[in-house]
């Protein structure tokens, strides 16, 4: 006897409630695979979950650090874009909004006060609730340009994409030693500094190392400022005291086991 089920579209889940969501990149490495900047994020359920507790007890050395990306890989359509290519600022959203659709497109997090300590669950839409930085119009050029106060040298600063992350995280511990990953992560995206381009990595270190401490923060801060990504900060009010201050979305262990987001240095583990 054939089944009796409210569910008249048989559709695969991955289909039916999937979500479209305009890239913060714009999709400017790839135009054609991400027309209009938008992309298609697939529902994270539990074969997802499975997949990644599978592929993590076997991943070891790099393929350890690809997980994330590859993952990323899966609960979106990267419509011919390689995954390296990828917009390291967007993979963050597309986790974020794949996770949230098993919920109504909410996602729920753990707030503490730091005023009086007090403790609540909140949730929040993804997207539409995260504050957008440093979006991207179709016809973006591929860098930003500052001009240093100090120097007055012109940087053209560029968005990681996956692959340079994944050349930094896979750098030797001699390497590491030499620049470590916060100064790598910064000069990653230095196009070019007065219209030329360092011959050596370590070129663009010395340059790095020799501006003063006011270039230094101004380059940092432009980078952030100008990679295309969702910002995880959310304006917080404490019900208790009524303290307002901004949340940091941490994606951590909590996220990816349950969907939640715990806080910062702390698991959500033993309030569930």
């Amino acid at each position: 006897m054939p089944i009796k089920s409210n569910v008249t579209d048989r559709r695969p889940r991955r289909e039916k409630f999937k979500k479209e969501i305009t890239l913060v990149s714009g999709g400017f490495v790839k135009p054609d695979a991400f027309p209009g900047g938008k992309i298609t994020v697939y529902p994270w359920d539990s074969s997802i979950d499975a997949w990644l507790t599978d592929a993590a007890s076997k991943a070891t050395g790099p393929e350890r650090e690809r997980l994330l990306y590859d993952l990323t890989a899966k609960v979106c359509n990267l419509n011919g874009c390689p995954l390296e290519e990828f917009v390291l600022g967007d993979v963050n959203a597309v986790l974020m909004v794949s996770r949230s659709i098993a919920n109504q497109s909410f996602i729920e997090y753990l707030s503490i006060c730091p005023k009086c300590s007090h403790e609540e669950m909140d949730k929040i839409q993804v997207p539409e609730e995260l504050q957008v930085v440093a979006q991207k119009a179709a016809d973006y050029k591929g860098f930003d340009t500052i001009t240093l106060t100090d120097s007055q040298d012109v940087v053209d600063v560029r968005p990681l994409r996956i692959r340079d992350e994944l050349q930094i995280a896979g750098r030797t511990p001699e390497q590491r030693q030499r620049i470590n990953n916060h100064v790598a992560h910064l000069i990653a995206p230095v196009v070019s500094i007065n219209n030329t381009q360092p011959d050596r990595i370590e070129e663009l270190l010395e340059w790095f190392e020799s501006l003063s401490p006011h270039d230094a923060k101004q380059l940092e801060d432009f980078i952030e400022a100008s990679t295309p990504h969702l910002s995880q900060d959310v304006p917080h009010k404490c019900s208790e005291c009524g303290n307002l201050w901004a949340h940091r979305l941490v994606l951590d262990q909590e996220f990816f086991r349950s969907g939640r987001m715990g806080t910062t240095g702390r698991s959500l583990a033993a309030n569930l």
